[in-house]
């Protein structure tokens, strides 16, 4: 008897390797803001696997000051938190902005007070970039003078360095837990002065400044050049 043909399907290996060879292309953004700030909110928003050996996500921490003692301890903070890591430090506006682009931190912590211009100033700007990056704002000048600016500028949380420093500790759980950080006494003037109770004191002539104004008032206090000033 004549023998019968063995007809054989491709099996799904075969048809794996077939198409495993079909390359994807990659869309590169030219922006590298973007791109940072792309990778920052796809980190905040991306689940934890669910299994009960889920490794700790690490949250990315970015810190900007121009004083070396005080990145440094703050990083040395920082390194006490299994949840935190460092990912990169700055000193000045043009270094900080360049760091953001290359470290894409979940997180920023921001002196309000930097050598070569106003911290408030680089908070604006790095929020106009990323808006989903939560931003901390330290300052060893009076909360009256820059908490609320800080807020208007799109920071989450303001600290004042006389604080211990288990403080910015505090304000980073709070602000990775979706809330605003402030002193129990600046969340009290803030609520009163909202609801128009007249029982907050009265604006001081410096809290009326604008924010540029109140920066040309504190380098006047540091004896700065009028070309230094022009500079800011």
């Amino acid at each position: 008897m004549p023998k019968k043909k063995n007809s054989k399907r491709p099996t799904s290996a075969a048809k794996s390797r077939s198409t495993s060879g079909t390359s994807k292309k990659k869309v590169v953004s030219k922006n590298p803001a973007s791109v940072a700030c792309a990778l920052s909110d796809d980190r905040s928003t991306k689940s934890l696997p669910q299994t009960s050996a889920a490794k700790t996500q690490l949250t990315r921490v970015m810190i900007v000051d121009d004083h070396e003692l005080m990145r440094f301890g703050l990083k040395e903070l920082m390194a006490g938190q299994p949840d935190l890591t460092v990912c990169g430090e700055a000193s000045d506006h043009q270094d900080a902005l360049r760091t953001f682009e290359e470290t894409a931190p979940d997180l920023l912590i921001c002196d309000v007070s930097l050598k070569t211009s106003n911290g408030l100033e680089l908070v604006k700007t790095i929020k106009a970039k990323c808006p989903g990056i939560r931003i901390i704002v330290l300052s060893m000048f009076d909360e009256n003078l820059y908490a609320e600016r800080a807020l208007r500028a799109g920071a989450v949380a303001f600290v004042s360095k006389q604080q211990p420093s288990r403080a910015i500790l505090d304000a980073i759980r709070t602000v990775l837990a979706g809330e605003i950080y402030l002193s129990d006494k600046m969340t009290r003037d803030l609520l009163q002065r909202a609801v128009g109770q007249h029982a907050v004191s009265p604006l001081s002539p410096v809290e009326l400044l604008s924010d540029r104004e109140l920066e040309i008032f504190q380098l006047l206090g540091t004896a700065a050049s009028t070309v230094q000033i022009a500079k800011a």
